[in-house]
């Protein structure tokens, strides 16, 4: 595992957004999936209006298995806390904060999960029909945020730090949630990703 020192992001500083993304996203790379990342398939990372494309991680290798996963527990979604959120916003959580939880629910998932490293938060985020998340930033500069598309309808994307991001089965993107964020789903269908928040090293 390699240490990185993470710059932290600056507004006012547009330079300081070229060096995370030029220099820490490929290195966040090696460590992140640092010994079983073995097939070659694009992973998109954006950051600081950089979308950049990398090998596979684990979650796109097991996609099929977190959806079906996700056919398990759908009706077991507890409703967001926050009251930043227009419409319906559901979550499942299998680590908070660095803790396992539901692993009787899908033990698949945290045999997965148990393989990448400095995981602190995973679990399925859904969005519901004619739903939008407001623009947020994320609560610590401490860790990156990924994204895996499971259910994606056309009319479902995220928009980070000013650039447009749609969602697609089976692809994983990860960025810097510290920038300002939010997500909107015009579909009249759900819109569910797994979500990930990795520690920067």
């Amino acid at each position: 595992t390699v240490a990185l020192e993470i710059p932290k992001y600056d507004s006012k500083n547009p330079d300081r957004l070229e060096y995370i993304s030029r220099k820490t996203l490929p290195l966040f790379q090696i460590v992140v999936y640092n010994d079983f990342s073995k097939k070659t398939q694009k992973t998109h990372y954006m950051c600081g209006g950089n979308i950049r494309d990398h090998t596979n991680s684990p979650l796109e290798e097991n996609w099929q298995k977190f959806k079906d996963a996700y056919e398990k527990i759908k009706q077991k979604t507890m409703d967001w806390h926050e009251p930043i959120y227009s419409g319906k916003w559901g979550v499942f959580g299998f680590i908070f904060m660095g803790q396992k939880m539901n692993e009787a629910e899908c033990p698949e998932i945290h045999e997965i999960l148990d393989k990448i490293p400095n995981v602190t938060t995973a679990g399925f985020s859904v969005l519901g029909p004619k739903s939008f998340i407001l623009p947020h930033t994320g609560y610590t500069d401490t860790v990156l945020r990924c994204h895996m598309g499971i259910i994606c309808p056309e009319g479902a994307s995220i928009t980070v730090g000013g650039e447009k991001y749609i969602w697609k089965e089976g692809e994983a993107m990860v960025f810097d949630d510290t920038l300002q964020h939010s997500a909107s789903n015009e579909a009249g269908t759900e819109r569910v990703v797994f979500l990930l928040d990795f520690k920067k090293a």
